[in-house]
């Protein structure tokens, strides 16, 4: 089922967006962005310097895994590669500005895949949606290689929208081949019949994840104890003890610091999550629709980030193309503040916590809201369709 195309509105437009104030707040976001990683640098800005050592060594002859470190799925060498080749290699600060103008570049594609899906699915002003949900990220994400599976599943959906088979289970590959989460496009997959691409990118993230977990250089950055100290039970815990000024039993390990909390947290932290997707999928009303896939996929992504016992900020950015299509305003509007909370604890960031109640405070106040968008995401998923100007055809 496609959405018939109207090849003159969108030629219209494609000239509107160009020269729209959806351009003029973008590269207005890119440059605050910057200028506030720059600034915060440490925890901003670090990443690319780590990409960039990863790099010196593969292409020194290394093989990812095997003879190094690397704690990245296989595609998302992609972008640290390129910004290597394209003159990094002769200079770190050049390298990372490469590195951020191609993460740029990305969230520019997503944008524009967002407002033309929006457009599709008669959706009001798309494009500024996400950038009122992900602008708050862009300090973040710059300088971090997820926009590029997030721009791959927004093209994944865009091309699912517009019948184009072909593209949409290349994206759909990339996409878990960079980072793996986009595999909750199996959902829309499976809902609209197409069952064998559904088991097929099940199968995909499975098998790629179980062959990579056999690695050395990959099974390392997966060894670690306690909970991450930004999840929703780590981050209680956290509170917890500097509240009762108790130790915080802190681990620093895997590139994140993570809190030793008994396993019962850990398995509780996961059920939060799988629970709200089973609510989704409880709520889930029959009859395939575009509309209704938007709002399954933000539940389902959302209900990941609340499982996973390793939740850093810039995940913050995956459910972002589907939250902006989203007909539910609660649901945008939470799902801004938990980009600007995001964005709140990471300019003041504090990796060893001694003390600071107002981080862990906001840390919590993000995680409580994060969870509100879950249970909210996963109860209007039965949500009656919006009025659109398009209908749906076979």
């Amino acid at each position: 089922m496609v959405l018939p195309r109207d090849p003159k509105n969108d030629s219209q437009r494609s000239v509107s967006l160009m020269n729209s104030r959806l351009l003029r707040f973008f590269l207005g976001l890119v440059l605050v962005g910057a200028f506030l990683a720059v600034f915060r640098r440490a925890a901003l800005a670090g990443d690319p310097e780590i990409y960039r050592s990863r790099m010196a060594t593969l292409f020194d002859g290394n093989i990812p895994y095997v003879d190094f470190f690397f704690e990245h799925l296989p595609l998302a060498v992609l972008p640290m590669a390129l910004a290597w080749l394209l003159g990094g290699a002769f200079d770190p600060v050049v390298y990372v500005v490469i590195f951020a103008v191609l993460m740029a570049v990305c969230l520019a594609v997503t944008l524009v895949l967002v407002e033309r899906s929006g457009e599709r699915l008669g959706v009001g002003d798309p494009g500024m949606n996400w950038l009122a949900i992900a602008g708050a990220l862009f300090p973040i994400v710059l300088f971090r290689s997820d926009p590029l599976p997030v721009v791959l599943a927004a093209a994944a959906l865009y091309a699912l929208i517009e019948g184009k088979e072909r593209m949409a289970i290349w994206m759909e590959v990339t996409g878990i081949l960079t980072k793996g989460w986009p595999v909750a496009l199996a959902l829309p997959e499976w809902w609209r019949g197409r069952r064998w691409r559904a088991v097929l990118l099940v199968v995909l993230a499975l098998a790629l994840v179980g062959a990579l977990i056999t690695l050395p250089g990959f099974a390392q950055s997966r060894q670690f104890s306690g909970i991450h100290s930004e999840t929703m039970v780590g981050g209680v815990f956290t509170l917890s003890r500097i509240s009762g000024g108790s130790s915080l039993q802190l681990i620093n390990d895997a590139g994140a610091t993570y809190v030793a909390v008994p396993i019962w947290a850990t398995v509780l932290n996961i059920t939060l999550g799988l629970a709200l997707f089973v609510i989704a999928l409880v709520r889930l009303r029959p009859g395939f629709s575009w509309q209704g896939s938007v709002r399954l996929l933000s539940a389902a992504v959302v209900a990941l980030l609340v499982a996973s016992p390793l939740l850093s900020p810039q995940f913050m950015l995956w459910p972002t193309p589907f939250l902006a299509l989203h007909p539910n305003r609660t649901v945008r509007g939470l799902a801004i503040a938990v980009s600007a909370l995001t964005l709140l604890y990471m300019l003041a960031w504090n990796p060893g916590f001694e003390g600071d109640l107002w981080w862990v405070g906001v840390v919590n106040l993000r995680n409580l809201v994060l969870l509100a968008l879950g249970m909210t995401t996963a109860w209007v998923v039965a949500e009656s369709e919006p009025s659109t100007r398009f209908q749906l055809s076979a």
